[in-house]
């Protein structure tokens, strides 16, 4: 799957949950499992020979683990010890630091998708999208040839449908990333 289907599943994901996903929105307890699942879900079916051990969702795997790596959502193939196919964090931290701890840690590990969603706007210290996208290309400066696929959401939104959800005035998407230097 390459970076628009891996936004277009996320969102589709959260979409057939039904109506009443988008009354969670607004509560981190309920939010966050729903879209450590959607990412999980992602996961999956961007590398359907992997298995997930994600936050929340523990004995779904050969080590009954439900993080590995301290990492939310991580998609290894069982059959060989190689480096996760997909990894992904959800992080709804108001800071910049956190977030920026957050793409470092997807950065850190090898893996051939990285996937960020977090928040920005009022209540953030991410005045926009494009604040936060900055903030993660900051990290991604110490890593050059990688990169993040990062889905960032209006942090005091309230969506009530998929529309409003999808619309780029509560959610936006974007590849961060520092190409490697000749």
């Amino acid at each position: 799957m390459d970076a628009k289907e891996i936004f277009d599943a996320y969102f589709r994901f959260i979409a057939e949950q039904g109506p009443t996903v988008f009354a969670d929105y607004m509560q981190n307890a309920l939010w966050t499992p729903r879209a450590t699942t959607a990412l999980a879900h992602v996961g999956l079916k961007a590398f359907p020979v992997g298995e997930a051990a994600a936050k929340g969702h523990a004995g779904q795997n050969q080590w009954g683990r439900c993080e590995y790596m301290n990492l939310d959502v991580t998609i290894c193939d069982p059959k060989i010890w190689s480096a996760p196919l997909f990894i992904a964090e959800h992080e709804n931290s108001t800071f910049k630091a956190q977030v920026q701890y957050c793409a470092w840690k997807l950065l850190s590990v090898e893996a051939q998708r990285r996937v960020l969603v977090a928040y920005w706007g009022e209540g953030t210290e991410f005045k926009d999208f494009n604040a936060m996208k900055a903030a993660v290309l900051e990290v991604c400066g110490g890593q050059p040839g990688k990169d993040i696929l990062l889905i960032g959401g209006r942090y005091n939104a309230t969506p009530k449908n998929i529309d409003e959800f999808r619309d780029n005035k509560v959610h936006d998407t974007a590849i961060v990333g520092v190409h490697k230097m000749a």
